[in-house]
């Protein structure tokens, strides 16, 4: 097997999002981290939204420019360790990268990569399954356009 074309590998941050099924202006399925090889079933597109905003949170990256408030004391020791320690690295192996990128939704598939979150927004791209990119978004909303205008904009 050969290393992918350039133009379809994808960053550790990307999110391959697998749409199961869409009903009234809404998507159903699962996503998959690169960078933490791990799987997450959303019910809705806010949920996928809130998912992947946890995501970014935890594995560091993009960071966010705003800190957001915190007010358990579990939070405080995390905050603690975040600066103390720097941003840890996931070891993700070449057969899980493989895997995700194997996984495709019984509807559409995308890839999304966040590459940054400026003024409590993302901001990045979106391809579909087969590595054809479908545009740039400047914040969620632009995000989810994207994605839910490309599901409907398909013959049904």
């Amino acid at each position: 097997m050969g290393e992918q074309p350039r133009e379809r590998r994808m960053p550790a941050n990307a999110i391959r999002v697998c749409v199961d099924r869409c009903r009234d202006y809404d998507a159903v399925g699962r996503m998959y981290s690169r960078a933490t090889g791990q799987k997450a079933e959303f019910t809705s597109m806010t949920d996928l939204l809130l998912k992947v905003d946890a995501l970014l949170d935890r594995t560091k990256g993009p960071q966010s420019f705003q800190r957001k408030r915190m007010f358990k004391a579990a939070k405080k020791e995390e905050t603690r360790r975040e600066t103390a320690g720097g941003r840890p690295q996931p070891e993700v192996s070449e057969d899980q990268l493989a895997q995700i990128d194997q996984e495709e939704g019984m509807y559409a598939t995308y890839d999304v990569v966040v590459q940054s979150r400026m003024h409590a927004s993302w901001q990045g791209f979106v391809r579909d399954g087969d590595g054809a990119f479908l545009g740039s978004f400047e914040s969620e909303m632009q995000m989810m356009e994207l994605i839910v205008g490309e599901l409907y904009g398909r013959d049904r």
